[in-house]
C-alpha cells in the first residue's frame, strides 16, 4: 500500500506501508521483525538502490502493519520511481515483497527476483495551484481612459 494511492509528485513524501497476519489461527500467521524490514528504492535506470528502514505502524486484529517513507525530492517529473520490501521474520524465512504484475504483489526468497520485478510509480509533475494570483496591478502601468471628456 502507499500514500498517495495515485498521483506522486516529487515534493511529497511517498509513505509505503506492508502487513501481515503475524497471529491467530488460520492463514500462515509470521512474527515480522522490525530491526531488518526495509523498503529498498531508486530511479529506474540508475544502479544504485537506496535503503529506508520499516517501522511498526500498527496492528488491527490478527494483523500487524509496517511504514517507510521515501522523502520528498527522490525523483523528478516523469522518472519512475522503482521499490520493493525486505521482511525479516522470527519464524520464518527472510522474505522480499515485490510486484508480479502492475497491479498485485509476489513474495520471494530470493532479493535477485525482488529487484527484478519491483513496484514501479511514474513522478507527476506538481499540480498547478487551483487559484493562480494575477499579476500585481501595482508593477504595471494603467492607463485610464475617461470617455465623459471627449464629449462636445
Amino acid at each position: 500500500m502507499r500514500d498517495p494511492v495515485y498521483r506522486v509528485y516529487p515534493d511529497q513524501p511517498l509513505v509505503l506501508y506492508s502487513g501481515n497476519q503475524f497471529q491467530g489461527s488460520g492463514g500462515t500467521p509470521g512474527n515480522q521483525l522490525e530491526a531488518g524490514s526495509a523498503v529498498f528504492y531508486r530511479i529506474s535506470g540508475t544502479s544504485t538502490w537506496s535503503q529506508i528502514p520499516m517501522q511498526v505502524h500498527g496492528t488491527s486484529g490478527n494483523n500487524q502493519y509496517f511504514r517507510g517513507v521515501i522523502p520528498a525530492g527522490t525523483g523528478a517529473p516523469g522518472q519512475v520511481l522503482e521499490y520493493y520490501f525486505r521482511s525479516p521474520y522470527s519464524d520464518n524465512d527472510l522474505t522480499y515483497i515485490h510486484a508480479s504484475d502492475p497491479s498485485w504483489y509476489a513474495t520471494t526468497l530470493s532479493e535477485g527476483t525482488a529487484r527484478a520485478n519491483p513496484f514501479r510509480v511514474t513522478i507527476q509533475p506538481p499540480p498547478l495551484p487551483a487559484n493562480p494570483s494575477p499579476p500585481d496591478w501595482r508593477d504595471i502601468t494603467i492607463y485610464q481612459i475617461f470617455t465623459d471628456r471627449f464629449h462636445d
